[in-house]
């Protein structure tokens, strides 16, 4: 695999930026020509469309990261801009705890709920970091808990993520 284990000490931001930079580089190998990279930071989410390498995804995660979690928002950005013919998949870094889970739920299940079979979408959250609550909720509330019409949801561990075999 070209996803690596996160390397211990690093500072979370530089731990998603080195996951999300793998998942470019592992993406491509396998024919994936382009992603597009949801960050939010201090409120706001912005989208970087089109990103078509690693020195892209890079560029598009160099930032300073500050603000709260609205994992919500991030959602319903990148939930409003799917379309296509093919599976429409997330991978969803996250480093603690949104600022509203009930909204995140929300988003989550009205999206789930829009599908027509569960062959339309996959949700995977990587917890990065150790907060316990955070990956418990993410765990026991969104991956077995949440009543949504399909199960997509999955919830890994940054260093499970890293250490796929393949994707």
């Amino acid at each position: 695999s070209m996803l690596k284990s996160v390397r211990p000490g690093c500072s979370r931001h530089t731990q998603a930026k080195e996951l999300v930079v793998g998942l470019v580089a592992e993406l491509n190998s396998l024919g994936v020509p382009e992603v597009d990279i949801y960050r939010f930071n201090n409120g706001e989410c912005a989208r970087v469309p089109g990103v078509k390498n690693t020195e892209e995804a890079e560029a598009a995660l160099a930032y300073r990261v500050v603000g709260g979690t609205p994992l919500d928002l991030a959602l319903d950005v990148a939930f409003s801009t799917v379309g296509g013919d093919q599976k429409n998949a997330y991978v969803v870094l996250l480093d603690g705890r949104p600022d509203s889970k009930e909204e995140a739920e929300r988003v989550l299940i009205n999206y789930v709920n829009t599908l027509q079979s569960s062959d339309e979408a996959l949700i995977m959250f990587v917890q990065i970091g150790d907060e316990a609550e955070a990956y418990d909720w993410l765990k026991t509330g969104l991956d077995e808990g949440l009543r949504a019409k399909f199960d997509v949801i999955y919830t890994v561990t940054s260093n499970e993520f890293g250490n796929f075999p393949t994707l």
